[in-house]
């Protein structure tokens, strides 16, 4: 047991990955650090949203599941009730209680892999409810500012050159003159700056199943599935990224379906924390080792 942001968590280690995952509430994990990173999640101990009629949903930081699309009334509903822990030997599954306005229960089962500081990260929501709900897994990660996002825009290999190979879908707040942005051919990068309070939110297709965020000498990817090629939600962005002046998110959507009562749907991520020189590295570099690293391969075939 350990105490973080005034919150009783389970301390969970995996190789040289620390996870801190909140007792009172979620499932949340509330830090992940690695080696001598310290905490690399954000940290929002009294940051909210407001819920149409049960109060506030607070942030805290550190990585959440939500549902799409995104409805005040279901997706901010507060998860301030305590979640139970199913301990087995590769890992923890982290149970929350069955919400009482949408019905549903998530779960966030964490796994280790036969790679050093690779972990699966599951993400399970499950109707209890008597009505069917069309909703997708939303896993969002909350990180400090001071890094940089990176997203991958087109498919890894050329296909047809007559066809469009990449998508950039871009919320209404997002402006694509501003100087955090920088859109290249392969890759959009978001580059923080902690006292631009300024909302801006970019994604895409998801079509090389990874997204990324470098801070110091510490990268962090999360890889999950595309599942589909219509994606209805989010004019498809299956990967995003938001930042303000407080956080940086890294996002990826589930499989987007009718959930009937007893159905459970499930997103997997992969995590996977490296050590180096990423913040030296010029773009083309930088996209190389995303993209071709042996470790990159085996990531996604875990998906």
């Amino acid at each position: 047991m350990k105490k973080f942001l005034g919150i009783d968590c389970q301390e969970v280690g995996f190789g040289d990955l620390e996870l801190l995952i909140a007792e009172p509430i979620g499932p949340r994990i509330l830090s992940l650090s690695y080696q001598n990173s310290g905490n690399i999640f954000a940290e929002l101990p009294d940051t909210a949203l407001a819920h149409p009629t049960m109060g506030e949903y607070r942030f805290y930081g550190g990585h959440r599941l939500w549902v799409a699309p995104e409805e005040p009334a279901i997706t901010y509903e507060p998860d301030n009730r305590a979640v139970e822990f199913e301990w087995a030997g590769n890992g923890v599954n982290v149970i929350g209680e069955i919400e009482p306005g949408s019905g549903l229960r998530k779960s966030i089962r964490i796994q280790t892999t036969n790679y050093l500081n690779v972990i699966q990260v599951d993400h399970l929501v499950r109707n209890e409810g008597s009505s069917s709900r069309k909703i997708a897994p939303w896993a969002i990660t909350q990180l400090k500012l001071g890094g940089t996002a990176v997203l991958p825009l087109q498919a890894a290999d050329m296909q047809n050159p007559l066809l469009p190979n990449r998508s950039l879908v871009l919320w209404p707040y997002t402006d694509l003159s501003e100087s955090r942005l920088k859109v290249g051919k392969e890759l959009a990068f978001i580059r923080t700056l902690p006292k631009n309070d300024a909302a801006l939110k970019v994604g895409a297709s998801n079509l090389q199943q990874w997204i990324a965020y470098f801070i110091g000498q510490y990268l962090f990817v999360k890889y999950s599935r595309k599942d589909a090629a219509d994606c209805a939600l989010d004019l498809g962005a299956e990967a995003q990224s938001y930042c303000n002046g407080q956080f940086l998110e890294l996002e990826t959507l589930g499989s987007y379906r009718e959930l009937r009562p007893g159905e459970t749907i499930e997103h997997r991520e992969i995590w996977r924390m490296e050590k180096g020189s990423f913040a030296s590295m010029d773009e083309e570099a930088l996209g190389d080792f995303l993209k071709n690293d042996e470790m990159a391969a085996i990531c996604r075939e875990m998906l």
